[in-house]
């Protein structure tokens, strides 16, 4: 059963034990070759990826999060429901300007013949800690 759900949610709940990219490397390389992709509230990006697509903006996140937050951390809670994998993501660190932050992500990935075919990320939407990640982004990339 090397394809079910809890088998693929074992292989990501290993990458994300070594660490934030080696848990987005070995999710990203789950993806089938199309993957839907949606965001809560949606997004400009939501639609049909292609999966090498997807696997890299998901690396490249986590280096921008990293490089944007002081002490990144990505605690990842993994839990199978049939043939979905659920996840509650929790980014902890601070700013560049020291205030603390605490950001949960929960999304829910379908899977089908091993491969993850669909994510849904509710990413918190315009909640607090949501607009000091955004912030987070913001001034590593204007710096």
């Amino acid at each position: 059963m090397t394809n079910s759900a809890e088998a693929i949610a074992s292989k990501i709940r290993a990458g994300y034990a070594e660490g934030a990219i080696a848990g987005a490397r070995i999710h990203g390389s789950l993806a089938a070759d199309k993957v839907e992709i949606h965001h809560l509230p949606a997004g400009p990006k939501d639609g049909i990826w292609d999966g090498p697509t997807w696997a890299t903006a998901l690396l490249e996140a986590v280096r921008s999060l990293q490089n944007a937050i002081s002490d990144f951390r990505q605690e990842a809670e993994i839990t199978v429901v049939g043939d979905e994998i659920r996840t509650v993501s929790t980014i902890k660190g601070a700013l560049k300007d020291g205030t603390a932050l605490s950001h949960t992500n929960r999304s829910v990935m379908t899977i089908k013949n091993g491969k993850i075919v669909k994510a849904i990320n509710d990413n918190g939407g315009a909640s607090e800690s949501r607009q000091l990640l955004l912030k987070a982004l913001s001034q590593s990339s204007s710096a």
